[in-house]
């Protein structure tokens, strides 16, 4: 009758591992899923480790967190764990410059008044366009063109870009209606 040896069984490596017992070969060890990894031989499934909220894996088989885990980019966050990408910022934000990146709220802010975005994962408030001269907009977090509105009122009129608000022609001046 054969005995087993510790020395006869060998851990899956790094960044694998197995839940089936009789693997014959280290072949047989299956890597961490992208989005975990595993910093010690011997591992099964459930003991890979996610990467945290704030951050994705794309590649399977890490070691560590630092070469399986990367921070997710401006305009971007993840509020759960073991995810394989991050979540665009949506239309009407863009990232913001200290936010936490581990939920929506902390990683994206509105575009200011006078500005909007159509596109998602907008990084900076740069990134968010402005309503063209003869049109404001007084809303925050707008995601459309649609949103600046012309200055049409008589006496009233806006000749600079990105702005919240309509001017009112100065005494003794007129003007019939809007600018463009």
């Amino acid at each position: 009758a054969k005995t087993l040896e510790s020395s006869a069984c060998t851990n899956c490596g790094a960044g694998r591992y197995s839940g089936a017992e009789g693997v014959e070969a280290a072949s047989g060890c299956n890597e961490c899923a992208p989005g975990r990894y595993s910093t010690s031989p011997g591992h099964t499934d459930s003991s890979c480790t996610n990467c945290g909220t704030g951050k994705f894996g794309a590649s399977a088989g890490q070691v560590s967190e630092a070469a399986g885990c990367s921070a997710c980019d401006q305009g971007r966050f993840q509020e759960q764990e073991g995810m394989t990408s991050c979540e665009a910022c949506p239309a009407g934000q863009h990232g913001a410059a200290d936010g936490a990146k581990t939920l929506e709220s902390s990683a994206c802010t509105n575009c200011g008044a006078g500005r909007y975005s159509s596109a998602e994962g907008v990084e900076a408030a740069s990134g968010c366009n402005e309503c063209a001269p003869g049109k404001y907009s007084a809303g925050t977090g707008q995601a459309s063109r649609n949103s600046c509105k012309t200055c049409t009122t008589p006496g009233e009129y806006q000749n600079d870009p990105g702005q919240s608000a309509c001017l009112t022609v100065d005494a003794g001046f007129e003007n019939s209606g809007a600018t463009t």
